[in-house]
């Protein structure tokens, strides 16, 4: 586009608006599909090339119809945010409108400014398919719940309302009391919110299919009682559960532990941070569709839970282990391990990314789990690995060597870069295995998936974080 200084660029000229608006909306789809946003952005950079283009663009409510804005440090100047957004607020006229919006900087605004953008959208929250707001103390979203109490939502189908904002006490909390969008959102299906967000602003969930509560900056020293867990739990639609951070209490703490089994009947891949958490899903709730599940510690023992004995998890075939972290790896002193692992008997994929200690012993726990799962009655079908335990003498290799004798049908087994240049660890490896080092590039670990393109999602995923911390080479 460079070079064009006429009114009507005589190379497109010949072009009808119809395929001048389909190239414009395909150069906007490329841009996205990149996983990073274009600077400056597609509709902008069209809309001055030529009077020509300028008025094609703007006859396109659907060029207009996504905003984002993030902290001024990153592509787009934060002293630019209002007027930016009136002008997609009217060019994007009827259309359907995503909002994705990130004010949580260091940076103390006072929060008028964020009031101020979501206030200019109220009127538009009718078409709104995504409104995506992350916030931090900086920004409260707290005066904002009466105002999106009784805000008609129709089409919604994504949303994040993330706070991060302490709170001094804990008030009545229900689940079935929504106290935002009270008249429902009927086509929601992706939720993400921290934990403050229960005591903020909590959408209606009824529809929910994916739903993420993840501690961010501000660590809530205010539990939320088992009893909002157990209808979170229950939803009818939940197909994908995310829990990051220590946010329930458990056991009769503060609230009845279920009499009779709860039924999460679609959900298909959970993950927790918290191994109590893990433990009262496997000894509690009953889960025919789960596929994939991620917990910490090979450890179900903690708290006062027990997994049935007759617990089976036939779909279940991908378990990741994160920070096995220190305490009893031992099958036959763990009952709720033992129960869940004989319970888990299609598993084919395991992934391992362990906690390390510092100085000597420092694999030693890591070296226990690698001994539970090694044994051939644990995982028989077994087709592929993730461990990412390095090792600095000769007698941690034979963990790993445990590990592959016990499992004859691994075909796949990925292991830190520098485990490949040891003859000793290469030696004990048998032909039909193939050996692959782990990219610490790549995830390595089911991710949440998020809703639109990476660069709009601007927070890490707080389990890929986490994992950051085990990458040794």
């Amino acid at each position: 586009m460079a070079g064009v200084d006429s009114d009507r660029p005589d190379h497109i000229a010949p072009l009808p608006n119809e395929i001048l608006s389909i190239v414009f909306l395909e150069l906007q789809r490329a841009s996205r599909a990149r996983g990073t946003s274009d600077v400056p952005i597609a509709e902008t950079t069209v809309s001055h090339v030529c009077s020509h283009w300028r008025a094609v663009s703007l006859s396109i409510p659907q060029l207009w119809s996504v905003f984002e804005h993030v902290p001024a440090s990153s592509h787009l100047p934060a002293r630019w945010t209002e007027e930016r957004l009136a002008v997609y607020l009217e060019r994007s006229k009827g259309h359907p409108f995503e909002l994705w919006i990130d004010f949580a900087t260091e940076e103390d605004l006072g929060g008028n400014r964020l009031l101020s953008l979501l206030h200019m959208v109220l009127p538009h929250l009718h078409r709104c398919r995504v409104f995506h707001i992350l916030s931090d103390k900086n920004h409260p979203l707290r005066d904002f719940r009466e105002i999106l109490a009784n805000a008609v939502v129709p089409l919604l189908e994504i949303c994040a309302l993330c706070p991060d904002h302490q709170v001094a006490r804990r008030p009545d909390l229900a689940l079935t009391s929504a106290n935002i969008f009270q008249t429902g959102a009927p086509s929601l299906k992706y939720v993400r919110l921290d934990e403050t967000s229960f005591l903020n602003l909590r959408p209606p969930l009824e529809s929910v299919v994916h739903l993420r509560i993840e501690e961010r900056r501000v660590a809530s020293p205010i539990l939320i009682p088992n009893s909002i867990f157990d209808e979170i739990i229950s939803l009818p639609n939940l197909e994908t559960f995310s829990l990051f951070g220590y946010l329930f209490r458990f056991q009769n703490q503060d609230g009845p532990i279920p009499n009779e089994s709860l039924l999460a009947k679609n959900l298909k891949e959970f993950r927790t941070m918290d191994p109590i958490v893990a433990g009262y899903i496997f000894s509690h709730v009953l889960t025919p569709s789960l596929q994939s599940v991620m917990f910490p510690k090979f450890n179900l023992d903690g708290g006062d839970v027990s997994i049935p004995a007759q617990m089976a998890l036939p779909s279940l075939r991908t378990v990741t282990l994160m920070d096995p972290g220190s305490g009893s790896h031992d099958l036959e002193g763990s009952p709720n391990t033992e129960k869940f692992v004989s319970g888990t008997y299609n598993v084919a994929e395991l992934s391992v990314w362990g906690g390390f200690a510092e100085g000597e012993g420092r694999n030693e726990d890591w070296g226990k789990v690698l001994e539970a799962v090694a044994a051939p009655s644990t995982w028989t079908n077994l087709k592929r690995a993730t461990l990412s335990m390095p090792f600095t003498n000769p007698s941690e290799i034979e963990y790993y060597h445990k590990f592959i004798r016990g499992k004859p049908q691994l075909e796949i087994l990925c292991v830190p870069p520098g485990c490949l240049e040891r003859p000793a660890f290469m030696d004990g490896v048998p032909s039909h295995l193939r050996l692959q080092p782990i990219d610490y590039s790549k995830p390595g670990i089911s991710l949440y998936r998020t809703p639109g393109p990476d660069w709009m999602d601007t927070e890490e995923d707080p389990f890929l974080r986490e994992r950051r911390m085990f990458e040794y080479s």
